[in-house]
């Protein structure tokens, strides 16, 4: 499988549980920000995107792996992948939060 289209796909993946979580809560509650307690603070601060980047860091060692490469480069480079991630991913369920018109 092309690297890109993986990492692309499990990010996709991963960004969908907080948006969808926020969705189906802004239809019971107004005032819920479950999409950004789920990246951010459930079950403790930055839970979710501690497990992205270690999936992210696996995807990065098994494509390097496959590729007869340095593994660690492979982990490396997801790592980094699964920073940039939370950082999207963050400005995703945000912007979705206020267009649902949620407040900080």
């Amino acid at each position: 499988m092309c690297t890109a289209r993986s990492f692309l796909l499990l990010g996709a993946t991963l960004v969908a549980l907080p948006i969808a979580a926020d969705l189906v809560a802004k239809s019971m509650n107004p005032d819920s920000s479950l999409g950004l307690k789920i990246l951010l603070h459930e079950p403790f601060h930055f839970a979710y995107a501690l497990v992205a980047s270690m999936a992210f860091m696996a995807l990065g060692w098994r494509e390097a792996r496959s590729k007869g490469q340095s593994a660690k480069v492979g982990a490396f480079a997801g790592a980094l992948i699964g920073l940039a991630w939370f950082v999207v991913a963050f400005l995703i369920v945000l912007q979705v939060h206020f267009s649902l018109g949620g407040r900080l």
